[in-house]
């Protein structure tokens, strides 16, 4: 009884050891359908496209990956990913201290940090290949015309950054004001008491659609992306300081033909698949 006791302790230590878990610190904020975090049983829950990626590429690493290790006769750790909401300072912070592993969403050309030790640290960076792209420009009212009227009044969100018109505000062309929430933002431009909204597209009509399920705004005055403006157009990536080989399998994994299907499913099913 006490050897069977021992084996089976062995048994279950060396199932444990079969897999390695990682953290992923993502951006505690309500950015559906990007991302977005619900509280559940008093934890917060990481939930959008982020998480449906990332635990989609759970399943490929530990199946796909561990086929290429036996062909290659090398040692295999399965992986578990662990979603750590945090407020966005602190993320940069976090991944360079080691509190976590990986940083979600990343782009570099993002802040790098300022103190010396941390520039150092960024030489080691890596960065995956684009995620999802996404674009931040003007949700303007539908009776806003570029052509026959200038643009002069924009509000945004509290932290966010109208890169493309800080030349503009700086000369005081365009007046800036910020709001607490997203829905404040749409409310204010819908009520015409603003020129347009500069926010991230796909984050703003989503929002603009419950807001309209809820009759919060009318059809009339729904706002309407103004390609017509200046806008920011990027990706976002996945980064890691010392985690490389996960950043390979991860880029392995976006390009894998197998997974292009799934992976297009999951941009169709958040409305991320018409940029």
């Amino acid at each position: 009884m006490k050897f069977l006791l021992i084996f089976l302790l062995f048994s279950f230590s060396l199932k444990a050891s079969e897999t390695i878990t990682y953290a992923i610190g993502v951006e505690n904020l309500q950015y559906a359908p990007h991302f977005y975090v619900k509280k559940e049983n008093k934890k917060l829950v990481y939930k959008g496209f982020g998480r449906d990626i990332f635990d989609l590429f759970q399943e490929y690493y530990n199946t796909e990956e561990k086929i290429i290790a036996e062909k290659n006769n090398r040692s295999f750790l399965k992986i578990n990913f662990k979603y750590k909401p945090l407020p966005v300072k602190r993320l940069l912070t976090s991944l360079l201290d080691g509190r976590i592993d990986f940083k979600y969403p990343d782009n570099k050309f993002w802040g790098q940090g300022k103190k010396k030790e941390d520039l150092k640290k960024f030489a080691r960076f890596r960065y995956s290949s684009p995620v999802t792209p996404f674009i931040d420009g003007i949700l303007a009212h539908p009776n806003w015309k570029s052509k026959n009227k200038k643009f002069k009044t924009m509000a945004t969100v509290l932290g966010f950054t109208p890169y493309p018109y800080l030349g503009d505000i700086k000369n005081k062309k365009v007046l800036l004001q910020h709001f607490p929430t997203l829905t404040k933002v749409i409310s204010v431009i819908a009520k015409g008491k603003f020129d347009g909204a500069y926010v991230n597209i796909q984050v703003g009509l989503h929002k603009q659609k419950e807001l309209l399920e809820k009759g919060k705004i009318s059809k009339k005055n729904a706002l309407i992306f103004n390609q017509d403006l200046p806008s920011d157009k990027s990706n976002y990536h996945l980064s890691t300081l010392n985690h490389h080989h996960i950043i390979e399998a991860f880029d392995r994994f976006l390009a894998n033909k197998k997974y292009e299907a799934r992976i297009n499913n999951l941009r169709k099913k958040h409305s991320l698949d018409n940029i």
